[in-house]
């Protein structure tokens, strides 16, 4: 009776400590947020003089590889929260529609089925929803539609409504529009309500894009004082990064530190890179082909060790996995001990 009282504790020993891990790996703070995390590749448009297609490449510009490839033209790619997955727009049907991809260019689907003009997608945080502007049709406008493509809600009314971006902590969307008279960045929420200017008028401001922690935006200027700014989320503190005006299209690196950029001089349009201060200016692309709409890929990122690193599934798995082992040797040895009396 003893020896199977015994081993009846050690297997109860075991189940609890098993239960006790899987429960703890629930609780492993892995970032998947639009925008936070590890920086991944970088996706972006390329035009060859033939048709627009979508490539990626590392964060130094090498391995550049192709994901879509068809007659039709396929730009502006946006990364979803966990990396996984890229919208973009494409011309397949004669007219600009929605799609999705995942991350090496499979599974492409069409979410979007009109005779109108869609453009300009980019996910919600936590990935089941895309967010767009529609400015063809009687009913122009900001729209979000669900990632499988139901769902679709208009939430402004306005033609010249353009570059909506959901900030990471999902709170708001950041847009520009035209007034009439010049363009400046606005904020609402999510669903259309609390609409709100950040920028001052007089200047024309274009392209937001949200910090990782969603406290700054950093935007395009032109016609005057041209360059790429950053600023707080409620539109204080501008700050000039450059001072170029061929500079466009910026969008933050997922860790915060870096702002990837367009540079349309030189006779070409290239892809760079710099601080988010605006300091180290590098040029990542160069060839004789038109580079642009870059975005960066979030990556997952957990702290181990006090250290951040990049993980996937079996990164966080393994270490569980031998304690489970671990747990369960030790407790076969009780048991056979305690089976000898």
């Amino acid at each position: 009776m003893t020896n199977r009282l015994s081993k009846t504790g050690s297997f109860i020993l075991v189940s609890v400590l098993i239960i006790v891990l899987i429960f703890g790996l629930e609780m492993v703070p892995i970032t998947f947020a639009a925008f936070p995390g590890g920086n991944g590749k970088i996706a972006f448009t390329r035009y060859d003089g033939n048709d627009y297609e979508i490539f990626v490449m590392n964060p130094d510009g090498s391995g550049v590889a192709q994901l879509t490839d068809n007659d039709a033209d396929d730009s502006a790619p946006a990364w979803s929260a966990d990396g996984l997955k890229i919208t973009f727009v494409s011309r397949r049907d004669g007219d600009l529609e929605i799609f999705t991809m995942n991350s090496d260019g499979a599974n492409q689907m069409q979410i979007t089925f009109n005779d109108e003009f869609d453009q300009d997608p980019a996910w919600s945080p936590d990935g089941t929803k895309i967010v767009f502007r529609r400015n063809s049709g009687a009913e122009p406008g900001i729209y979000v539609i669900n990632a499988d493509g139901s769902g679709e809600t208009r939430i402004t009314t306005n033609l010249d409504d353009e570059n909506p971006v959901w900030s990471p902590d999902g709170t708001k969307i950041a847009f520009a529009r035209w007034d009439g008279t010049d363009w400046d960045i606005w904020t609402m929420n999510p669903v259309g309500s609390d609409q709100n200017q950040i920028t001052p008028d007089g200047e024309n401001e274009y392209e937001p894009d949200w910090s990782p922690d969603s406290l700054k935006i950093v935007f395009n200027r032109f016609i005057s004082n041209d360059g790429l700014y950053v600023m707080n989320s409620d539109g204080t503190g501008i700050i000039r990064l450059t001072t170029d005006r061929d500079d466009s299209m910026p969008g933050w690196s997922p860790d915060g530190k870096k702002i990837v950029f367009v540079n349309g001089g030189e006779g070409g349009s290239e892809i760079y890179v710099m601080n988010s201060d605006g300091t180290n200016r590098i040029r990542l692309t160069d060839n004789t082909v038109a580079d642009f709409r870059p975005d960066w890929q979030p990556i997952a990122i957990s702290p181990v060790g006090g250290v951040l690193i990049e993980v996937n599934k079996n990164t966080v798995l393994t270490p569980y996995l031998i304690l489970v082992g671990l747990a369960a040797g030790i407790s076969a040895l009780v048991v056979r001990k305690r089976t000898r009396f």
